[in-house]
């Protein structure tokens, strides 16, 4: 490692990152555990919240663990090798390949879990709020669009609480930006009154 150039070593780790988030565990459980493909089901969207809408809270609950987990484990390997920047970097390439995955057309996910890990890793005070953002936004709308878009929010608002370092701030604002850019038929369809909502523990509406 001390012979590769320092420029190398960022660019390594975003590519790392990109192709761990490029694995669609949505995609991958519908498809050949489940018999189906969840992007042709419900809001078509590869991720936790249509896993649990189309095939229950279980097949939801392990695609957000396994979303966790494929944008912590690159994110680990940055720090170890580049510190607090690989990180970042590595988180970075994580969002980009979640929400464009290489293995399944760039047709991917809208980075809800993975933005909510990455804000973990940058800190664990900003990704405690996020969650209490969410959970707030949800009990009061039940609609989990509305939870995540205000949950990313507080992301570029409490960086600057906590860090001053350019590249956090860079990437929470490209993290909460990423998220919102991916949710845009979703808003649309929340300025119409026709977002549907999802109970989690009951009826679905």
């Amino acid at each position: 490692l001390d012979e590769i150039p320092m420029d190398y070593l960022y660019g390594l780790l975003l590519v790392a990152g990109y192709l761990s988030g490029s694995i669609n565990s949505a995609v991958l459980i519908s498809k050949y555990l489940l018999g189906g493909d969840v992007r042709t089901k419900g809001s078509r969207n590869a991720g936790a919240t249509n896993m649990a809408r189309v095939y229950g809270l279980k097949a939801g609950a392990l695609v957000l663990v396994l979303d966790f987990l494929k944008t912590i484990l690159p994110m680990v390997l940055g720090y170890l090798l580049l510190g607090k920047l690989g990180a970042a970097v590595a988180g970075a390439g994580c969002e980009f390949g979640h929400c464009w995955p290489l293995y399944f057309n760039f047709k991917g996910g809208k980075g809800v879990t993975t933005a909510w890990a990455v804000g973990l890793m940058i800190d664990w005070r900003i990704g405690l709020i996020a969650l209490a953002v969410w959970v707030v936004a949800y009990i009061i709308k039940r609609t989990p669009s509305i939870s995540s878009l205000a949950a990313v929010l507080s992301f570029p608002v409490f960086v600057f609480v906590f860090h001053s370092e350019s590249y956090v701030v860079a990437l929470a604002f490209l993290t909460a930006a990423l998220v919102w850019l991916r949710h845009w038929e979703n808003i649309k369809r929340i300025a119409r009154g026709e977002e549907k909502k999802l109970e989690f523990w009951g009826k679905k509406s």
